[in-house]
Formats: structure tokens, C-alpha cells, sequence
């Protein structure tokens, strides 16, 4: 009887005459199960690959979310601290633009660091001449804008003029449907409003676009100068210039525009010395702020001393944008654009972006 002996991978397989085809079978058997085990192999490392990926992204996702959770805490930190300055006793009685003012210290507002290691800056920008919009580190008054909501019908109108571009006739009939606006008079309702009108103090500067005479563009061009926060009265060390021509232009008599340039350049000139007014108990007290500069003319004093009835040195609301995160670490900031209301003891307005 004959014997045929096979192998696969050492293994002897023995099979009597005429049944080689066992030692076959044997043979594609084994060998199906080691393609198997390679498939297996090849399927959990890819399995393995995928899982890991996947693992990363959302540890990745995980670390960015923790991320700006920490820059979140650092700028809400940012603004509540802020808000503790504005409160203190340790502020003077004035503020505005001039470098020694108080709201813009920046050891109080640029980049303070948090116990967890996190950072916050306060900032606020303001227009300058050209129109180009400057930052500067800390808070800035609201009572440097005109106020929606208290701003008598020729202060409004003469900053229609002075910062909207509007003629004569075109700012008094802006101001006045704001006044409608305020007042609930019914007559110019249909004429000067958008549909779904209701008299209502405006809660936020973009209520001025449900008016209809109020162009995107000019929306634009007016939005850096108006508030709705605030005393109502406009700061005179904190205004900007154009602000301060529209405030001296409200009562200046016709034709006063070279009086009432030349006033403004004087009191723009002051600040920019690092001075401000401190007292606004009386026009004698302000006057007497500008004695060591070019003495105001007499046009120029009866202009002044309408302005400052209408006037303030300090303010009761600030705003400005808190940032939070640290930057350097590649953190993303996340920002909160806040006013504190000083007298209310809360924060009025509060955006996070």
C-alpha cells in the first residue's frame, strides 16, 4: 500500500493511495485560515488608525472648547473688574481723554493677569479726525456722545449737520421724528416712521434705523457719536471734537461757524496738553481752567457758556470691550462689548462675541 506523505508549513499529512486529495483539502483549509487572521490583523489596525483619529479630534475638539471657556471667564473677569474700578472711591471726579485720566490707567485695564494665568484687556476706540477708528486701553464715558433719548431738537440737529453731513433742513427734520420717537406726538407718525411704530424711549442706538429719514449710511456715519446710555449731558473732557462743534453750534447764533471753530480748536488744544476740566460747578470755574492757554474771546465766552450748561467732567456710564484669553498661548480672545451705569449699579448693555 502506498503511502504519500504532504506538508504544509512542516506538518506532515498522511494519506493512503488514491486520497491525496485530503492532504489538498488540508493544505487550502490552512491557508484560507492564515488569510483570514491577515484580514483580521489589517481590519483592527485600521480599526485601531480610525479610533485614534478619532480620539485626537476630540481631545482637539475638547482643548479648543476649554479654551475659550478659559477666554470667556478672563473677559467677563475683565469687565466685572472694571466695573469694581468704576465704583471706587479711588477714581477722581473727572474723566475723559487726557492720558492722566483715571478710565484710561493702564495698569487697571492693559492686560491684568488672572490667578488661573489667563489675561484680560479693557479697550475702547474712538474716530479721529480722518475717520479712522483709534483704540486706546480702558473705558470711555457715554456722556462723550449725544443722547438719543434726552438730546434737545437743536443739539440734534446741529449733529445731523456736523457728523451726518445733512443740510439745514434735512437734520431738523431728522431731529425732530426722533422726537416723535421719544414724545408719542402723533401728527408726523406716518410721514416719518416705518411701519409698526410705537413712541418708546430707544433702548439701543439701532432703534434711530426704524426711522425712516436714517440711511444704513448714515447710520454708519452717526453711530460712533450717539448713545442711549447716560446722563444725558455731554462730557466736555471726553467728547470728541466734531461732538464738541455740535454741542457748541446747538445755541451759537447764525453765522457764529469761525467762533465756534476757533472755541472748539482752544478747548481741543487743552486736552491735548494732558489737561482737563475738573469742576463743572460753574462757567467761572471752567473759564478759569483755560487761563494759562490763549484767552478765550468775547464771542467765543458766550458760546462757551451756553455749552456748558449742557455739559459735564464726568461721566456715569462707561463702555468698552473686555478681552479675555491669552493670546500668546494661541488661545482665541473672546470679547464682551459692556456699560456700566454707575448710578443704576449694573451693567446696562452686555454682548459677548
Amino acid at each position: 500500500m502506498n503511502r504519500l506523505t504532504c506538508k504544509l508549513e512542516g506538518e506532515p499529512l498522511v494519506s493512503r493511495a488514491g486520497k491525496g486529495g485530503l492532504c489538498k483539502a488540508g493544505s487550502r483549509r490552512k491557508a484560507s485560515v492564515l488569510i483570514l487572521a491577515l484580514w483580521v490583523v489589517f481590519f483592527l489596525a485600521a480599526l485601531s488608525v480610525a479610533i485614534g483619529s478619532h480620539v485626537s479630534s476630540v481631545f482637539s475638539a475638547a482643548e479648543r472648547l476649554s479654551a475659550r471657556v478659559r477666554a470667556r471667564a478672563a473677559a467677563s473677569a475683565g469687565a466685572a473688574q472694571t466695573a469694581a474700578v468704576i465704583m471706587s472711591n479711588e477714581t477722581n471726579g473727572w474723566d475723559g481723554v487726557a492720558e492722566k485720566a483715571w478710565n484710561r490707567d493702564e495698569t487697571l485695564f492693559g492686560e491684568i493677569p488672572l490667578a488661573d494665568g489667563g489675561l484680560f484687556s479693557v479697550v475702547f476706540t474712538m474716530p479721529d479726525a480722518e475717520g479712522s477708528v483709534v483704540t486706546n486701553i480702558g473705558v470711555i464715558g457715554e456722556e462723550g456722545k449725544i443722547n438719543l433719548n434726552s438730546a434737545p431738537i437743536n443739539l440734534l440737529t446741529a449733529l445731523f449737520v456736523t457728523v451726518g453731513g445733512l443740510g439745514d433742513a434735512d437734520a431738523l427734520a431728522l431731529a425732530l421724528a426722533v422726537d416723535v420717537w421719544r414724545t408719542g406726538s402723533d401728527e408726523p407718525l406716518t410721514a416719518n416712521t416705518k411701519s409698526g411704530y410705537s413712541p418708546q424711549t430707544m433702548d439701543n442706538i439701532e432703534a434711530l434705523l426704524q426711522i425712516e429719514e436714517v440711511s444704513a449710511a448714515l447710520f454708519t456715519r452717526l453711530s460712533p457719536f450717539i448713545t442711549v446710555y447716560g446722563s444725558g449731558l455731554v462730557n466736555i473732557n471726553a467728547a470728541e471734537p466734531r461732538v464738541l462743534k455740535a454741542l457748541a453750534t446747538a445755541d451759537a447764533p447764525a453765522g457764529s461757524g469761525v467762533v465756534v471753530d476757533s472755541l472748539v480748536q482752544k478747548l481741543v488744544g487743552f486736552r491735548e496738553a494732558g489737561l482737563a476740566f475738573e469742576k463743572a460747578a460753574s462757567f467761572a470755574d471752567m473759564e478759569s481752567a483755560l487761563e494759562q492757554f490763549p484767552p478765550l474771546t468775547g464771542d467765543e465766552k458766550n458760546v462757551f457758556k451756553k455749552m456748558v450748561g449742557k455739559a459735564t467732567v464726568k461721566s456715569t456710564a462707561f463702555g468698552g470691550t473686555a478681552y479675555g484669553g491669552t493670546p500668546s498661548a494661541g488661545e482665541a480672545a473672546v470679547q464682551v462689548d459692556f456699560v456700566w451705569d454707575r448710578q443704576a449699579r449694573r451693567f446696562v448693555m452686555w454682548r459677548e462675541r
